[in-house]
């Protein structure tokens, strides 16, 4: 907004030196410093209360919460994502989407089940990825009933069922969080294992490629517990 104070209101020249001088002249030129000054308040109180700042104002706290506000046509360099570690190891694990958009569990000796809160609101697009440390195939992930779009290894109706390992989820949502896309971008490793049945094992699932001493396996389909998912090839003759 454009400035209030008008510095030219005031006559820096006056009083005159040598000459009878009258009062009015003081009177207006201290009506407009005040005047001036009551701007300056009004504006510099305005910057505080809404103004972005690097770091904390004198006597106050640094809060750079934007409210939703629009941000456009921006270039941005050295950006970075707050990651946030849960404590929480087993039960039901809220995670705050409005916390930080990459948060990672561990899991301890018993499964899991994920909640959400603070999506952002519907008309707007929010996700929040989500690492999760797998010790043991019995410590399933439970997954809320608005996640309903997607597919990743391992789940069937809303439980995911998968090796140990380390496993990277993203949630995203465009209304709030009624309606949840899950995705798996967890890199896929070739891990040694010897796969021994080609019906493979709970939470085998398509992609996935391990190897021993004698063979190299591809899964070409999800474990099911019946259907031959797993080929092998002879890893070759060494030198």
């Amino acid at each position: 907004m454009p400035s209030n104070i008008v510095p030219n209101t005031i006559d820096h020249t006056y009083p005159v030196a040598g000459r009878d001088n009258d009062s009015q002249g003081f009177r207006d030129n201290f009506t407009n410093i005040k005047n001036n000054f009551e701007y300056a308040e009004a504006e510099i109180d305005d910057l505080q209360a809404n103004g972005i700042f690097k770091s904390a104002l004198t006597g106050g706290s640094l809060d750079n919460d934007m409210s939703g506000a629009l941000i456009s046509n921006a270039q941005i360099k050295g950006f970075r994502e707050v990651r946030v570690a849960n404590p929480e190891t087993a039960g039901v694990i809220n995670l705050d989407v409005s916390a930080g958009q990459y948060q990672t569990i561990s899991t301890s000796t018993n499964a899991i089940t994920l909640s959400f809160t603070n999506w952002a609101s519907a008309g707007n697009y929010s996700k929040i990825r989500v690492q999760i440390e797998i010790d043991n195939i019995l410590h399933t992930i439970t997954l809320p009933s608005q996640v309903t779009l997607g597919y990743v290894q391992g789940l069937l109706g809303n439980v995911i069922t998968v090796p140990a390992g380390t496993y990277i989820y993203e949630f995203s949502t465009q209304d709030a969080g009624a309606t949840i896309i899950i995705s798996d971008i967890t890199p896929l490793p070739v891990i040694y294992r010897t796969i021994a049945t080609s019906t493979g094992s709970a939470g085998d699932h398509i992609g996935m490629m391990a190897y021993d001493v004698d063979f190299i396996y591809t899964c070409l389909s999800d474990y099911d517990g019946s259907t031959a998912i797993w080929k092998r090839v002879a890893s070759g003759v060494t030198w």
